[in-house]
């Protein structure tokens, strides 16, 4: 396994942990099953998305970043409108 499927499986296992999710496994039950089972609580729960949007820190966007997006907006919409 590569360095980087390692760190993303470690940073996955820590954050479902946070979130007290676990599976335990039923009698009999085979280890594919278990995992199936774990993989469906964790889709339910919409955890992958969660744990990719905390995986890089998106600094948060200023009053003046906004209004500047605005300014363009406008000014492309603008340009678009003459054609």
């Amino acid at each position: 396994m590569n360095n980087r499927v390692r760190k993303t499986c470690s940073f996955l296992e820590k954050s479902v942990r946070s979130l007290g999710m676990h599976v335990e496994r039923k009698e009999k039950e085979a280890a594919q099953q278990l995992v199936r089972r774990f993989n469906r609580l964790v889709q339910s729960a919409d955890l992958i998305r969660e744990v990719r949007e905390g995986r890089y820190f998106a600094r948060p966007v200023t009053r003046f970043m906004r209004k500047e997006a605005a300014k363009y907006r406008e000014k492309v919409r603008r340009e678009r409108s003459y054609y």
